[in-house]
């Protein structure tokens, strides 16, 4: 509950803590109280928690208080709108940010989903990303909304990444868990044996110059744009997923690779992170970033192999890093993470955790949206705007 709530609340100003204790704020905080007390039979809600048990029957007669009905409580959805899109702008730069990507989601959902079962929050990332929120169709946004969206561009930039990075340290781990007694001599020997399954996925392209296999294996990508394309990036990614969860480690290190020359062929710029800020000295503790990332491929690209460049990812991108960050959390709080156990006789494997994408906040907007009202959820694709939803829109798109 603490990692869910009270930091969000705080930071909305819903609550506030003094000597240990938490308290609803009178300025927001007694606010959206009293009005979900107008609908919600609070006294039912309190019995319970009290009484510590309930059943089926308690819980039927407290269904006001579900997300579900808030819709039909017009002071209360009121009151959350003025705190989610601070239209009082009293929360500096968080609110902007907050309420300039609830209104980028409503724009989207007032086009067509342009794919089946697609949810709102793959379908922004990916039309961010792409610029279009359809194939051909530019997302054309007055320039405070464009600048959120460039934003979750940069977002979707490093989750790919993220993505192809994980997805080679899950095919180092998948080799040492398949070798003779789950162990291999050490960080070489994985290199060696990723660079195998390479072999096997590129085939005589991986003795060819970094740069020249970046060109050639890049010849066919997409514009960026037609994010819905098999041979884009956003869907290598999928692929690259599938693969480590099919247990397929040629396919997911061709689709890794492929992933990252994508990203070198449609630039990485200066600033990859867009407006997100970090404090000096960060990425000392956290060095697989975009920008160094974009060092080493204009440092090597002349110089390696695209065995070469894979052989750096699996160690010192992957092992290497790994055991760094493994080492940190121990020392600092004895928490063990270790993937693979570093032992005087060899490396031990422990476990292939699959990579994945994270869980971004446009996921939490568009459930706002609809509870809220603004809009209205189907079970097969991306929520629809609704009359409420074009009205509040149209307010704050500019």
């Amino acid at each position: 509950l603490g990692q869910y709530y009270l930091g969000p609340l705080r930071d909305l100003g819903i609550l506030a803590t003094s000597n240990g204790r938490h308290g609803y704020t009178p300025e927001r905080g007694e606010r959206v109280a009293r009005a979900l007390a107008e609908r919600a039979p609070t006294d039912l809600f309190f019995t319970a928690v009290e009484r510590g048990t309930t059943t089926p029957v308690e819980l039927d007669a407290m269904a006001a208080l579900c997300p579900c009905g808030q819709a039909l409580n017009a002071p209360e959805v009121e009151v959350l709108l003025d705190l989610l899109l601070d239209r009082a702008n009293a929360q500096a730069d968080v609110g902007r940010a907050r309420r300039d990507s609830m209104v980028l989601m409503l724009d989207l959902l007032g086009h067509p989903s342009p794919v089946e079962s697609l949810t709102g929050e793959r379908w922004c990332r990916s039309a961010a990303y792409g610029g279009a929120w359809s194939a051909g169709a530019t997302w054309t946004l007055p320039s405070h909304l464009e600048r959120r969206r460039c934003a979750w561009a940069g977002y979707e930039r490093h989750e790919l990444f993220s993505v192809a990075l994980q997805t080679i340290f899950w095919t180092s781990l998948h080799l040492v868990a398949k070798a003779e007694e789950a162990r291999m001599p050490d960080v070489e020997a994985i290199a060696d044996a990723v660079a195998e399954v390479a072999a096997d996925a590129f085939g005589i392209q991986l003795e060819a110059l970094l740069d020249v296999a970046i060109r050639e294996r890049t010849a066919g990508l997409p514009q960026l744009a037609d994010w819905h394309l098999d041979a884009h990036e956003g869907a290598i990614a999928d692929r690259a997923l599938r693969a480590a969860r099919d247990e397929d480690a040629k396919t997911a290190i061709e689709a890794a690779v492929d992933i990252l020359m994508a990203l070198v062929v449609r630039g990485i710029p200066d600033e990859p992170y867009v407006d997100f800020r970090f404090e000096d000295g960060y990425f000392l503790d956290y060095p697989l970033h975009l920008r160094r990332f974009r060092a080493l491929v204009d440092e090597h690209r002349m110089t390696w192999t695209l065995r070469g460049f894979i052989r750096a990812l699996a160690t010192d991108w992957g092992v290497h890093a790994h055991f760094r960050v493994a080492l940190r959390k121990m020392h600092g709080d004895g928490h063990d993470t270790f993937r693979l156990r570093p032992l005087d006789d060899g490396l031990v494997w422990v476990a292939s955790p699959e990579p994945t994408w994270t869980n971004p906040r446009l996921q939490n907007v568009e459930r706002f949206l609809i509870d809220l009202g603004l809009g209205s959820w189907r079970p097969d694709g991306p929520a629809t705007l609704t009359d409420a939803g074009r009205s509040v829109l149209a307010a704050h798109r500019g």
